[in-house]
Order: C-alpha cells, then structure tokens, then sequence
C-alpha cells in the first residue's frame, strides 16, 4: 500500500505532464483525507509541496522520487 503512492506519483508523471499541477494538487488532497500513518501522511505532502513549489515540477519530481518510484517499479517486476 505504501508504494501505491509512488506508483500513482510515476502515472501522474508519465499521463498527465499536461495538467502535472492540477493533478498533484488532486493527489495532495486526496492524501489529506487518507487514513493513514500521519507521519507518512506528512512525508507524502512534503514531497507533493516541494514538487508544487517549484519552477521546474517535472525535474523536482523525478529528483525527490527516484528511488522511491525503482522501489515501486521493483514490486511491480515481482508480480
């Protein structure tokens, strides 16, 4: 469940450059009403916030997820 966020940052990235803030912004809120850990809570928004604070969204998001999402493509592989 923990990489389905990462997962979801990656589709954002590859389907939606066209409306890559709409649909982060989208995803920020929707990780607000989630019911998860608060603290990954916080770390999820942190990342989203940094991405949306930028000039240049798409390199920010590829810098602060890399790892994350060959972590979240690994367990893809492994299905």
């Amino acid at each position: 469940m923990k990489n389905l966020f990462w997962k979801r940052l990656l589709h954002i990235y590859i389907e939606e450059q066209n409306n890559l803030e709409a649909e982060l912004i989208k995803l920020k809120d929707e990780i607000q009403k989630a019911d998860i850990d608060e603290g990954e809570k916080e770390r999820r928004i942190a990342v989203l916030n940094k991405i949306l604070e930028s000039d240049r969204k798409t390199e920010v998001l590829l810098n602060s997820t890399a790892e994350e999402v060959a972590r979240a493509l690994g367990d893809l592989c492994q299905i």
